[in-house]
């Protein structure tokens, strides 16, 4: 790849409205769907630098989510247009730091994450560390309001199941990363649903596929509801949320 002004510090971003769909029955933009919408942009931030999907794919690699942190301060609504804008913020470790925000039109700031991913070898699931990717990353020194934790397993009470069926898989073969605030936020009773999130994290432990099911486990605490999706003895993903005061 030939170096080129796309590789250059930067912010990426655009502008959208909030679609119908994405919208729940309190027409708040949904989890899943600010998570999506993030992610998506994060995956066309690398596009237009040139690192495609299909690209990383012919060269042996992938880049695989790890963690992400959510905060959202105001709900965006159906129809509402907002702006999202994403940046490699630093290299922590073997994790490639990204963040992201997502502001009204008056630049109110509406929602922000910070999300940690992996580079691996397709073949192996070999690790690649920052320092041996082939291609620049350049980072921005600007941080946002919340950052990936470590967070424990859930030891409480089995609250639901999830099927993994195809609508749920993404092109890497496996459970999509944005689905986990739909399965998330459906563990919740209708009174904490209408509650307004304010802080929502989720590590992704180990891929999901078809066929599998998972099983979520609840745990009450002073600093949330902590939830844990298993396979059988295998954890999956751990997640963490509070709701707003």
């Amino acid at each position: 790849m030939r170096y080129n002004k796309r590789m250059k510090k930067r912010i990426y971003e655009k502008k959208l409205s909030v679609p119908f769909y994405d919208a729940d029955y309190l027409h708040r933009m949904k989890v899943s769907a600010i998570l999506k919408e993030f992610s998506q942009l994060a995956g066309e931030d690398y596009i237009d630098r040139g690192m495609s999907h299909q690209f990383l794919s012919e060269h042996g690699g992938a880049f695989l989510v790890s963690r992400v942190a959510l905060r959202i301060v105001r709900y965006p609504t159906h129809g509402q247009r907002v702006t999202v804008s994403t940046w490699e913020s630093e290299q922590r470790g073997p994790l490639f730091i990204r963040a992201y925000a997502m502001t009204d039109e008056a630049g109110n700031l509406l929602a922000e994450e910070e999300s940690g991913w992996l580079y691996v070898e397709i073949d192996t699931r070999k690790i690649v560390r920052p320092r041996d990717f082939p291609w620049l990353c350049p980072t921005i020194d600007r941080a946002t309001g919340i950052h990936i934790e470590r967070l424990g397993t859930a030891d409480g009470e089995r609250v639901a199941e999830h099927p993994v069926t195809y609508s749920d898989m993404d092109a890497n073969g496996h459970l999509y990363n944005a689905t986990y605030g739909d399965i998330i936020t459906n563990t919740l009773s209708r009174a904490e649903y209408e509650r307004d999130i304010a802080e929502i994290y989720i590590n992704y432990v180990h891929e999901t596929k078809y066929g599998d099911v998972l099983c979520i486990f609840r745990e009450n605490g002073a600093d949330g509801i902590l939830l844990t999706g298993k396979v059988g003895d295998a954890v999956c993903f751990e997640s963490r949320l509070r709701f707003a005061r």
